[in-house]
C-alpha cells in the first residue's frame, strides 16, 4: 500500500477503501507512471500562426464603378438656366420667318418678309435627394480608410446627374416637360423599310441583324433609300448662286432664296448684311442677306 495512505490510516484511522489499485501500489511498484498523466490531445485549434487579415493588403484609393456617359448636354450643345426654383411655368417665344422675293424693278414694290410668333409653355419639375450618415457609421468606415461622407455626397451628385440626363431625353411624365426623343413638336420619325426576303417581316435593325445572308443589305437600304432619300427630298431651302454686275462694275454673289418658311428653334442661322455700292443710275440701294 502507498506509504502516505498507510500513514494516514495508522495515525488518524482513515481507511481509503475502494481506492484505485494503482494508488495502492508503492512508488516503486508504480514505476513513475504518475509522470505520464499529460493530456494526449491539444485543447486549442491548430492554426497557421497569425490571422490571415494581417497578411492582406488593402488599397487606400477607392475605385469608382463607371456608369453610362451623360451625353444629353453634349448633343444639345449647351445647358442654360431658365428661371429659378420658384418658377412653375416658362414661356418661350418661337418665331417663324416667312417671306418671298421677286425680280427687281425700278418701280416695283413686290417682295415681302413677315414673321409669326408662338408662345410655347413648359412646366418645371423640382426634384430632391437626401444624404445622411451617423458618427459611428463614419468611424467604422474610417477603419477601412473610406471617406464615407464624401462618397455619399458623390453618390448624390451622380444620382442627380443621371436623372437629369434621363429627363433631357424623355422629359417628365404628366407634365408639359418633354425631352429630345418625345417632344410633340418634333417631326415624325423615319421608319425603316420592312424586309420580307426571309418570309418574315423584319423591321428593326436588331431583327435584320439576325438574317446573316441579307441583313447587312437590308440595313444599308434603310440608310440609303430610307433615311438619306427622305432627308434629301425634304429640303425646304433652295439656294441657287447667281452673279450680277451693277453699273459700277462690281461683281457680287448672293443667294437667291425662293419662297420658303424657315422655322427658328434654339439655334438661329447667323445672318450678315452687306450693303452694295449704290449704282450710278439707281435711286435706291440694294441689300443682300447672306445666310451661313
Amino acid at each position: 500500500m502507498d506509504r502516505h495512505l498507510q500513514a494516514v490510516s495508522d495515525k488518524y484511522g482513515i481507511v481509503f477503501e475502494g481506492v484505485d489499485a494503482q494508488l495502492q501500489r508503492t512508488e516503486t511498484e508504480r514505476g513513475g507512471l504518475l509522470a505520464q498523466d499529460a493530456q494526449p490531445e491539444l485543447v486549442t485549434v491548430s492554426s497557421s500562426g497569425i490571422p490571415a487579415f494581417l497578411s492582406t493588403y488593402i488599397e487606400p484609393t477607392a475605385i469608382d464603378i463607371l456608369v453610362a456617359p451623360q451625353k444629353a448636354t453634349t448633343i444639345v450643345g449647351e445647358e442654360t438656366k431658365k428661371g429659378d426654383w420658384t418658377t412653375e411655368t416658362a414661356m418661350f417665344p418661337v418665331v417663324e420667318h416667312t417671306g418671298m422675293v421677286s425680280s427687281y424693278g425700278d418701280y416695283s414694290e413686290t417682295g415681302m418678309s413677315n414673321a409669326n410668333v408662338n408662345w410655347v409653355q413648359r412646366q418645371s419639375y423640382t426634384y430632391q435627394i437626401f444624404t445622411g450618415w451617423g458618427e459611428r457609421e463614419l468611424d467604422r468606415m474610417g477603419l477601412a480608410r473610406v471617406d464615407w461622407a464624401n462618397q455619399k455626397r458623390k453618390s448624390a451628385y451622380s444620382t442627380l446627374n443621371i436623372f437629369q440626363n434621363l429627363t433631357y431625353f424623355f422629359g417628365v411624365a404628366g407634365l408639359a416637360n418633354y425631352g429630345l426623343l418625345n417632344d410633340p413638336s418634333l417631326p415624325a420619325p423615319i421608319a425603316p423599310i420592312a424586309d420580307t426576303s426571309t418570309g418574315t417581316s423584319l423591321v428593326t435593325w436588331k431583327q435584320k441583324a439576325t438574317d446573316l445572308e441579307n441583313g447587312a443589305v437590308a440595313i444599308y437600304n434603310d440608310i440609303v433609300f430610307g433615311l438619306y432619300t427622305q432627308l434629301d427630298s425634304g429640303k425646304r431651302d433652295c439656294r441657287v448662286g447667281h452673279e450680277f454686275s451693277d453699273d459700277a462694275g462690281h461683281v457680287q454673289r448672293f443667294a437667291d432664296v425662293h419662297d420658303h418658311h424657315q422655322q427658328v428653334q434654339q439655334k438661329r442661322p447667323r445672318t450678315s448684311q452687306r450693303e452694295l455700292p449704290e449704282p450710278q443710275d439707281r435711286s435706291r440701294r440694294s441689300i443682300c442677306n447672306f445666310i451661313r
